[in-house]
């Protein structure tokens, strides 16, 4: 009885809640957490807590998560290359455009990264 009374509140639950959101973005947990630090960091220096310079602070921090990860995708992609052995084929002064596709893949794969 217990369990079948937990199992349709967890339903009911689920069915009726969403995920947690300032404006259109949804909150993860590490974003609501940041947010709350927001919050109590304001309430410690006797402030009122403002949503959108909390969630400001947030998305910027989320953002600069997301840069410092591609960056090390396309230099990781770089580095791949460099260790090689196509690495050594690759002639400074030629027309031939393997860098230019080197780092439009590199580039693809960080925007990839960011985006997650």
């Amino acid at each position: 009885e217990f369990k079948d009374g937990l199992n349709k509140l967890v339903t009911t639950l689920f069915a009726r809640c969403g995920p947690k959101r300032i404006g259109d973005d949804v909150l993860t947990g590490a974003a609501l957490a940041g947010v709350a630090e927001a919050y109590a960091d304001a309430l410690n220096r006797g402030a009122v807590p403002v949503i959108a310079t909390a969630w400001q602070s947030v998305a910027e921090a989320e953002c600069r998560k997301a840069l410092d990860k591609a960056l090390l995708e396309y230099d990781k992609a770089f580095a791949d290359f460099a260790s090689s052995d196509d690495a050594r084929f690759v002639d400074e002064d030629s027309s031939d455009d393997s860098a230019t596709r080197l780092h439009e893949a590199a580039r693809n794969a960080a925007l990839d990264v960011f985006r997650r």
